[in-house]
């Protein structure tokens, strides 16, 4: 069953009535990604090569020292980071931040 027909995706799982029906695991190009209200959240970052979308765009050039993570949703890019710059130091800020 497609999850979103214009992007290819398929479900690999949903159970309804679950703890909330709108989080999903859907297979994303291959990759198996995690869904909620019919946003991808998150993606393996398991492979060769990174996965396609966004999370490629905000890998960056070069070798970086170190990196700041403003919350870390699904983990993929400091998956990412953590593979493609192994001595990288990552800081990752989790605290529930507000707008108003």
């Amino acid at each position: 069953m497609p999850a979103d027909p214009g992007r290819g995706e398929q479900l690999v799982t949903h159970t309804p009535g679950a703890v909330d029906p709108r989080i999903r695991i859907v297979d994303d190009d291959g990759r198996p990604a995690l869904m909620v209200d019919g946003v991808i959240l998150s993606v393996s970052a398991a492979g060769p090569d990174p996965p396609s979308g966004y999370w490629a765009a905000m890998m960056p050039e070069g070798s970086p020292r170190s990196a700041l993570l403003l919350g870390l949703g699904g983990g993929t890019l400091a998956h990412l980071l953590a593979r493609g710059h192994p001595n990288i130091d990552m800081v990752v800020r989790k605290d529930q931040m507000r707008c108003k």
